[in-house]
């Protein structure tokens, strides 16, 4: 049966173990894959740098070459419970995230449709402003907000 196996993996999820934070530090060959790619689940130009090892993958199964694991590997910038760099509380090392931060996703997006002419900056800098004050007009919302009670626990779980 053709198969293509896919994880995203990050190395600071809740789960992930510190030694062996990817799929591909041990853990497949378990499962006796034959073929795996590993690539930067936020590299871009995405065409060459995610596109191609997944066309690559669909075609061996097509050919009947046998499964293929595919890792995109991913990043986490901040931390699970705020905002906040959490470099300082020596979860992480700030070199860590400095390499990182070169394969910044939303950076990688906005270089690719700049250099195709969809956006400029002063328009990125009108989104950016946009965005910021919904923030801040949420915060301003949810601080002003009176309290939830416990019978609003229960609204919206299932369909009123």
């Amino acid at each position: 049966m053709p198969v293509k196996f896919s994880g995203q993996a990050d190395p600071r999820a809740p789960g992930a173990r510190r030694a062996r934070p990817f799929y591909t530090d041990g853990r497949t060959t378990l499962l006796s894959l034959p073929h795996i790619f590993i690539i930067n689940g936020a590299d871009f130009p995405l065409e060459t740098n995610i596109n191609a090892p997944l066309k690559e993958a669909v075609a061996r199964a097509r050919e009947g070459a046998g499964p293929t694991f595919v890792e995109a590997r991913v990043y986490r910038f901040r931390a699970h419970g705020g905002a906040g760099d959490d470099s300082k509380t020596g979860y992480r090392d700030i070199a860590e995230r400095e390499s990182w931060e070169k394969h910044c996703p939303v950076e990688g997006f906005y270089s690719l449709i700049k250099a195709a002419s969809l956006i400029d900056e002063s328009r990125r800098e009108a989104m950016q402003q946009t965005i910021l004050r919904e923030i801040l007009e949420a915060f301003e919302h949810a601080l002003s907000s009176p309290d939830p009670t416990e019978e609003d626990l229960y609204r919206h779980v299932y369909a009123d």
